[in-house]
């Protein structure tokens, strides 16, 4: 074996020492100093400060009074998702009917009949889905009014004010942008509703991730914006969004 000049004069230790000893010794030595680390919200989530009064911190699980709240306001988007396909499967069954030639005119009458009430249906629904996103981004409004998880003083009393503030507008104007949609552009009605939930639940993330909420919060909230978003997927599906339907009275 060649023995290189360097080598030598570092002694046997050096020459004896394994390669995967040095390909590590190498890395330490290229490590990027602590200060200049990129560091994610989860590393410095232990050594944040709750403000959160300690009753909310020791609270894991909602009050039932606020689960049977949010299954109350999700039934009706439930039930209007279903009514939706309900309804037109029925106008389709009087079509087929009145094309079989047994009582054409009132099948046809029937089946006309169930399908403008399934296309309604779909308008209220998503109309409905619309209201519940402004309701449900507006808690952190009655938090924030409440200084909820906030603290008395900081330095960052302006940014605290700001995303509790500001945040909820957004899922006030794509609820009401949905609504508004919701009679002549139905998909497009569905799509801000649906890019409203999934910021709704980052949100939620968020303030869960940063102590401004109860422990319990983001698993509650996730729960009802899934089954919301769910409901919107399922109006999704029905051929009612290629008709248009009436044309809304008020002028925009």
């Amino acid at each position: 074996a060649v023995v290189t000049p360097v080598a030598a004069a570092a002694g046997p230790r050096l020459q004896r020492r394994p390669l995967w000893q040095l390909s590590s010794a190498r890395r330490w030595a290229s490590r990027v100093p602590q200060e200049l680390e990129v560091r994610f919200p989860e590393h410095d989530a232990a050594g944040r400060t709750s403000h959160l009064p300690q009753w909310a911190q020791d609270e894991l699980q909602p009050p039932l009074s606020l689960r049977l709240l949010g299954g109350a306001m999700l039934l009706p988007l439930g039930v209007g998702a279903v009514a939706v396909h309900a309804l037109a499967a029925g106008g389709d069954a009087g079509g087929e009917a009145a094309a079989s030639g047994g009582g054409a005119t009132t099948s046809a009458a029937t089946a006309g009949e169930a399908t403008e009430y399934a296309r309604t249906a779909l308008s209220w629904t998503l109309h409905y889905a619309g209201a519940l996103l402004s309701f449900a981004g507006a808690a952190h409004w009655g938090m924030q009014l409440a200084e909820f998880g906030v603290p008395r003083r900081s330095d960052y009393m302006a940014l605290y004010y700001l995303a509790r503030f500001s945040a909820p507008v957004v899922f006030v104007f794509f609820g009401w942008l949905g609504s508004v949609l919701s009679t002549a552009e139905p998909k497009e009605a569905s799509m801000w509703l649906l890019c409203g939930y999934f910021g709704l639940l980052s949100f939620d993330f968020l303030a869960r991730s940063f102590y401004i909420a109860p422990p319990w919060w983001f698993r509650w909230r996730a729960g009802f914006s899934v089954s919301a978003v769910g409901c919107i997927f399922l109006v999704l599906l029905s051929e009612r969004n290629l008709y248009i339907g009436q044309k809304p009275m008020i002028r925009m």
